[in-house]
């Protein structure tokens, strides 16, 4: 039984990381972006960071505010979930 179903999201969804205390979800897609839901509301995402290359893509939480992502060719970015901006644009490693 369903008791809630997500609208589809056109990418693979690739991993999820829960951040801000275990109210907000983070999910990587393999078209490069990362979805910011509410806990608890997973129909549509609250917000969305596109910006990585498409492929696989993964995701950790370094802290409450920022999240690792690393993608298939093994770069690690550091992105900030506050503000909408990867921390740096290039990648820490290759």
């Amino acid at each position: 039984m369903f008791l809630h179903e997500s609208e589809s999201m056109g990418a693979d969804l690739c991993s999820v990381t829960a951040i801000k205390n275990e109210k907000k979800a983070i999910v990587s897609c393999a078209d490069g972006a990362l979805h910011v839901y509410n806990w608890g509301e997973f129909g549509h995402p609250s917000d969305i960071f596109p910006g990585h290359d498409k492929g696989d893509l993964v995701c950790c939480k370094l802290n409450e505010k920022v999240v690792l992502t690393g993608d298939f060719k093994g770069n690690i970015r550091p992105v900030n979930i506050q503000v909408k901006y990867r921390i740096s644009n290039e990648p820490f490693s290759k």
